[in-house]
């Protein structure tokens, strides 16, 4: 890991995420568990839903295998596909699963959201202003 802030395409190099996931509140320990799923890119969604209630852990036990989400197989995730994943999974609450809904696609309407449409309006909010 270089210590260079920026990429030469101008965006955050490695170093400089890792240094904002430290200044932000991510224990090492966090760190080391998002670096491992390979999701430092996801960090900003990451913590959005740590914000909004949902544990670094869940967050990764969930989009960790996007393969086991898209039925279809396509790369690309449906509402029905995040609805029926998430369905399948009874050690998640409700608010969990509004949140992991609705960051499963930030542009996906709130008012679509099975589970709380609330939820996911606040959850579209805070990932407007979670980017790297």
């Amino acid at each position: 890991m270089g210590t260079n802030l920026k990429t030469e395409d101008g965006n955050p190099s490695a170093y400089a995420r890792f240094q904002t996931m430290i200044k932000e509140g991510v224990s090492l320990d966090d760190y080391v568990t998002i670096y491992e799923a390979g999701m430092v890119e996801s960090y900003p969604r990451l913590k959005t839903a740590k914000q909004n209630g949902v544990t670094y852990d869940t967050y990764i036990s969930f989009f960790g295998n996007k393969a086991a989400i898209d039925a279809d197989g396509n790369g690309s995730l449906k509402q029905p596909e995040v609805v029926d994943a998430l369905n399948a999974r009874p050690d998640l609450t409700n608010e969990e699963k509004a949140v992991l809904w609705q960051l499963a696609s930030v542009g996906w309407a709130a008012r679509n959201n099975p589970y709380s449409t609330r939820i996911s309006a606040k959850v579209k909010d805070a990932a407007e202003n979670n980017k790297w």
